[in-house]
């Protein structure tokens, strides 16, 4: 399991996804509103395979990008 937060600063459509170190979409975490304040996803895919990946998190106009290393 990979946690993460973050905090949104207003209400907006919004985005969070996990892309390989090829930039293929693996998953997308969540899809929708986020109302401002404090917010924590967890990405539990089952077997991940070990490497770099990158969560990107977009609301409205604003992105931001962070790698992610699983280790076996």
């Amino acid at each position: 399991e990979v946690r993460g937060s973050s905090i949104c600063c207003n209400l907006g459509s919004s985005e969070v996804t996990v892309f390989d170190i090829a930039g293929r979409r693996v998953t997308t975490l969540y899809r929708g509103p986020l109302a401002p304040g404090f917010h924590r996803l967890a990405w539990t895919a089952e077997r991940p395979r070990p490497g770099i990946y990158f969560a990107r998190a977009r609301v409205d106009e604003t992105v931001l990008t962070t790698r992610v290393l699983v280790l076996r």
